[in-house]
């Protein structure tokens, strides 16, 4: 990788607490762009090849999205006179389908067999409750879940740190998982039998898993119980504002269009955050 690009990618990782993940992102979209300092047509002419090799609209967007940061970056150094934005791509939105309560039900009303099942139960009705990603709960430390406040201490994107509520609900569930994994030696909250944090890979293999087990058949990933989190919050009455901060959006508009993606329209404002889990009650 030339210089700038491998600079950019460096101040990312030390200055902005890049992810791993996020990284690799970065990286596979610079590898894309012909020049260190492109112009206007080797952008439009970066844009039409894309398309060209049949990517869509969306994963066109995805690079994009990278280029206008590298470019914002050039621009911020001085090494681009003019300040350089590719546009993004019409691209149709694809609205989520999401669980239906019988399927939250079923989900509520399964009874783990052993560790491995009651660890990703847990763990699935954690997301359900709160909302917050898979990284962020895979790496919640024993240190950092207070049981009597019925808060968690979480590390989002950028390793920002935020407090995140859950429910009574919830905090029965946790207990009695916490109870079960006593004596095992690990700070991890969601453990192999090793001690190490679950990666998730595993944590998407195990959740497909007991999904199927539930006796749900549709594609369901980590992310989705998000997705989930988010709708309930919403058309239960929930504020936009403090949806905004319990998911770690640093701007409301970035929830408005998480929103938007999942098809909700009406928000509205006022009412205190309803769990999807209140429908085991």
């Amino acid at each position: 990788m030339n210089s700038r690009f491998e600079q950019f990618i460096q101040q990312g990782i030390y200055l902005r607490n890049w992810s791993t993940r996020t990284v690799r992102t970065y990286r596979q979209g610079l590898k894309r762009l012909p020049t260190e300092i492109p112009t206007k047509s080797q952008l439009d002419a970066w844009v039409v090849q894309m398309r060209q090799d049949g990517l869509t609209p969306g994963g066109c967007n995805m690079y994009i999205r990278t280029i206008n940061s590298y470019l914002s970056w050039l621009h911020e150094g001085k090494d681009l006179d003019q300040p350089l934005k590719v546009k993004l791509l019409r691209a149709p939105q694809k609205q989520l389908t999401l669980l239906s309560d019988s399927d939250i039900r079923a989900i509520l009303a399964f009874r783990p067999r052993n560790r491995a099942q009651r660890r990703t139960w847990t763990l699935v009705l954690l997301l359900l409750d709160t909302g917050i990603r898979i990284s962020e709960a895979l790496g919640i430390q024993g240190n950092k879940l207070d049981l009597d406040q019925m808060m968690v201490v979480v590390f989002g994107k950028g390793a920002k740190e935020r407090v995140v509520p859950f429910s009574h609900e919830m905090r029965k569930v946790l207990y009695r998982w916490l109870q079960s994994a006593r004596g095992r030696d690990s700070s991890y909250v969601f453990s192999t039998y090793s001690g190490s944090g679950l990666t998730y890979r595993n944590a998407f293999r195990d959740v497909s898993v007991l999904m199927r087990r539930v006796g749900i058949t549709k594609r369901v990933h980590p992310h989705l119980f998000r997705h989930q989190f988010a709708s309930c919050y919403v058309r239960k009455g929930g504020d936009i504002y403090r949806l905004s901060r319990l998911l770690g959006h640093t701007a409301v508009g970035t929830t408005q269009i998480y929103l938007r993606s999942l098809g909700l329209t009406d928000l509205r404002s006022g009412q205190e955050r309803l769990t999807p889990l209140r429908l085991g009650a």
